[in-house]
């Protein structure tokens, strides 16, 4: 899983640096054609879209590190959980013996 999110995290990574290189590009392409007054407007209206695309960018990755991290203190150490089921009558129903709650074990299945 680890393996997984850091593959995940590179190919992010990369796609975003040639992404941005194209973007640059064609941003200092545009600047150098306009008039200087208003090459300043339209740098300042970039700056603002590069800010707010590198904070959606590190929020993201902390969104993945904060996966990774959820799965490894928890699913990692204990594995999923199990549900015990026995047959009632017609139907799958839980075990009583998995039952945590107060309801009867067929009415609701529950986790171990």
């Amino acid at each position: 899983m680890i393996g997984t999110a850091l593959i995940v995290a590179m190919i992010v990574l990369v796609g975003s640096h040639v992404a941005d290189g194209l973007r640059l590009r064609q941003q200092e392409i545009i600047l150098h054609a306009l008039p200087e007054d208003e090459a300043r407007v339209y740098y300042e209206l970039i700056r603002r879209r590069v800010l707010r695309q590198r904070i959606l960018r590190a929020i993201a990755m902390l969104s993945l590190v904060a996966i990774v991290y959820a799965y490894k203190s928890r699913l990692a150490r204990s594995g999923p959980p199990k549900i015990a089921w026995t047959t009632c009558a017609t139907h799958l129903c839980a075990d009583a013996s998995s039952s945590r709650s107060s309801l009867p074990a067929a009415a609701f299945p529950t986790r171990a």
